[in-house]
């Protein structure tokens, strides 16, 4: 089976722990934002429906103080049955009876909206100034939807352009950090017989590969020595057998040099076999 190349598998792996980032810092920005703007308009409504209360009995017999309304916005005063007292802003439903009956302090409700709609976020306060009421502020949360949109569109335009980016450099730096092991590579596929003395570059840089490099030229030192010993082995057998070997050869020569009888021929021959014996014998 092929494996796939180093330089691969560290972008890969690069690419992979960094999207990992990404989405864990998308998703913790989106959500502290959220958080904040969620935070932000619930202080407004709660500011809002305080404002209210807070002018309830005060105005006379033609209604209610109320400031002035905002995009996206409702307003309505409620009796405990339910009864709508006055409404401003947003068309919607009324909380129930049933559900007034359960609110005894202030608190943040979800209000249905019309359909296709997104249902608001309300605030209930109670208030017993003069006569029991339920001071209802909501909102559809426009902005903050819409600031949530921008930052998701944000979000995944960037962070798939951020990941191809960081693959980028992986893939450059890792081609860095190899390039010093392709090199060995090739001057080591250049070390032949005819030039036992070259040896592979080693990085200036006391890294991991400076080490690989300097413990293969050790290596490759340790060989060249033994190649060498060998040699001169050899070179010295080569030179002991050398004159043993030149008087057998003269001998014959000399016996071969006229015709010569049988008797004679032989004579010659146990004449030479001495000096074969000790050629043979000769450490």
């Amino acid at each position: 089976m092929m494996r796939v190349p180093l330089r691969v598998r560290v972008t890969l792996a690069s690419a992979a722990s960094i999207a990992l980032i990404l989405a864990a810092l998308s998703f913790f920005v989106y959500a502290r934002l959220q958080a904040q703007l969620v935070r932000s308009a619930d202080s407004a409504l709660r500011t809002r429906a305080e404002v209210i209360a807070s002018g309830i009995g005060r105005a006379g017999s033609g209604g209610f103080d109320t400031p002035d309304s905002w995009t996206g916005g409702l307003t309505q005063i409620l009796t405990p049955a339910g009864h709508l007292e006055m409404s401003h802003g947003i068309a919607g439903p009324g909380l129930s009876a049933a559900a007034l009956r359960g609110i005894h302090e202030p608190r943040f409700v979800s209000i249905p909206a019309a359909p296709g709609q997104p249902s608001l976020r309300a605030f209930v306060l109670p208030t017993s100034e003069g006569q029991r009421l339920f001071v209802v502020v909501g909102s559809a949360m426009i902005e903050v939807r819409q600031t949530l949109a921008s930052l998701r569109l944000l979000l995944e335009t960037a962070g798939p352009a951020a990941l191809a980016l960081a693959c980028l450099a992986a893939w450059v730096l890792a081609g860095a950090a190899l390039r010093p092991v392709e090199r060995m590579r090739r001057e080591a596929a250049a070390i032949s017989v005819s030039q036992p003395s070259r040896r592979l570059p080693v990085p200036a840089a006391k890294d991991e590969i400076a080490r690989l490099g300097r413990t293969l030229n050790s290596l490759l030192d340790r060989l060249q020595d033994a190649r060498d010993r060998e040699q001169r082995l050899l070179d010295d057998a080569s030179h002991e057998l050398r004159t043993p070997l030149s008087i057998l050869k003269a001998e014959l020569d000399l016996t071969l040099s006229r015709a010569r009888e049988p008797e004679e021929l032989e004579a010659a021959l146990r004449s030479a076999s001495p000096l074969r014996s000790a050629s043979s014998a000769d450490p």
